[in-house]
Formats: structure tokens, C-alpha cells, sequence
């Protein structure tokens, strides 16, 4: 009799230890699933990070290029209106050199209200150029 409730209990341990066992096993498992869906998503943020990396550096590197063309287009359009302003207010100053006096104000008063025109023209296309170069 002892000998069978012995090897009931032996039995019952027998029993406890696998079920104890499959557990732990069971355990591991999701440990290690848990892990690579760890590593996994480690992996996908590293790659976003570097994606953005990248698009971050494209957009500093395009917004340079706007802001070069910008202060081109802003100088030749600076240079071209100069060149108008001193081609009108030499024939302004031929004209004025043989017209009477009243007529030699008017044209004078012309030749400022031109310098004055392309000078507004020139800051406003300068300024529509930063602002193009800082939207991008």
C-alpha cells in the first residue's frame, strides 16, 4: 500500500514537473516572440529615422538651391532695372538739355518717379523671392 501511494505521488510530481516544464517552455516562447517583435520594431524606427534623415537633408539642400536662384534672380533683376534707370535718365538728360526749364522738371520729376518705381519693383521681387525660398 505504500509502495502504491508512493507511486501515486511519484506519479503526481511525474505530472506537476512536465505540466511545470510545458509552462516554462511555453514561457520562452513568448519571451522570444516578444523579443523579435521588439528587435523588429526597433528596426522599422531606425528606418524611419534615417527616411527622415534624408528627406530633412533634401529639403535644406533644395531650400539652398531656391534661396541661390532666388538671390540671382534678385540681383539680375537689381542690375536690369539700374541699367533702365540710367538709360532713361540719360535720354531724360538729352531731352531736358534742349527743352525749355518747365518741360526739364517735368522730365527730371519723371526720372525720379521711375527710380522710384523700379527700386519699389526690385524690393518686392527680392521680397517674393525670400519668400519663396523660405516656403520650400
Amino acid at each position: 500500500e505504500a509502495e502504491a501511494e508512493a507511486g501515486s505521488i511519484l506519479a503526481k510530481a511525474t505530472e506537476k514537473e512536465a505540466a511545470l516544464r510545458a509552462g516554462a517552455q511555453a514561457a520562452a516562447k513568448d519571451v522570444a516572440e516578444a523579443a523579435s517583435e521588439r528587435d523588429q520594431a526597433v528596426a522599422v524606427a531606425a528606418r524611419a529615422k534615417r527616411e527622415a534623415e534624408e528627406e530633412l537633408q533634401k529639403a535644406r539642400e533644395e531650400a539652398k538651391r531656391l534661396r541661390s536662384e532666388a538671390a540671382a534672380e534678385a540681383a539680375r533683376l537689381r542690375d536690369s532695372a539700374e541699367e533702365e534707370i540710367a538709360r532713361r535718365a540719360a535720354i531724360a538728360t538729352q531731352a531736358a538739355s534742349g527743352a525749355p526749364s518747365d518741360e526739364a522738371s517735368e522730365l527730371r520729376a519723371e526720372v525720379e518717379r521711375l527710380r522710384e518705381e523700379l527700386a519699389a519693383s526690385i524690393m518686392a521681387s527680392e521680397a517674393a523671392a525670400a519668400d519663396s525660398a523660405l516656403a520650400a
